[in-house]
């Protein structure tokens, strides 16, 4: 059997997706404006407004102030859901737009958002499991939408730490709901 290595100068026609995952101020945000520098145009959804590590870039942004809820366009009138967001990176407009890649960031307050909104969406308060069946009929299928993306997708999230029974740290995506973070991954 031959092998052919790729080139790394290759990695623009592949399709990359990662997940950049750690605590605040190791550089996530800062990460993605050196992929700007190596892929080229692309944009970022915002959830937490911490792009200032990045402003020297001039990176295309829309910020998300909801997981599918409508907006309150008195508070953000520039605003969108992240449903909304990702109905645009499917469309036509953004394909003619040129971007290259696409992040969000993060997709730990995009969990956030999901899970209040899954609370707010409970019928029944006493019913305590209920958001969490909410939360994940929302999020998961976000996960996969993302993944499938036919442009590179970078994703940032805090670090959530876990120890085990041996005293072994292990770090994982933090998200709102505990059972979601391992298999974010």
């Amino acid at each position: 059997m031959k092998i052919k290595p790729f080139k790394t100068s290759d990695v623009h026609s592949l399709h990359l997706n990662i997940l950049l995952y750690g605590h605040g101020g190791v550089g996530k945000t800062t990460a993605i404006g050196r992929f700007a520098d190596v892929m080229g145009k692309g944009l970022i959804i915002s959830g937490e407004g911490g792009l200032t590590s990045i402003s020297d870039k001039d990176i295309d942004y829309i910020p998300f102030f909801s997981f599918d809820h409508p907006v309150d366009r008195q508070k953000h009138p520039e605003g969108h859901s992240f449903k909304d967001i990702m109905s645009f990176v499917r469309s036509d407009d953004f394909r003619q737009a040129g971007y290259k890649w696409l992040a969000v960031d993060s997709v730990t307050e995009l969990s956030r958002r999901a899970f209040n909104e899954a609370m707010e969406e409970n019928p029944d308060p006493s019913n305590t499991g209920k958001p969490y069946q909410i939360y994940a009929r929302k999020f998961e299928p976000m996960i996969g939408d993302l993944r499938d993306l036919p442009i590179h997708t970078i994703v940032t999230a805090l670090a959530a730490e876990e120890q085990d029974d041996n005293g072994q740290t292990h770090f994982w995506p933090m998200l709102a709901q505990k059972t979601k973070q391992k298999k974010f991954l």
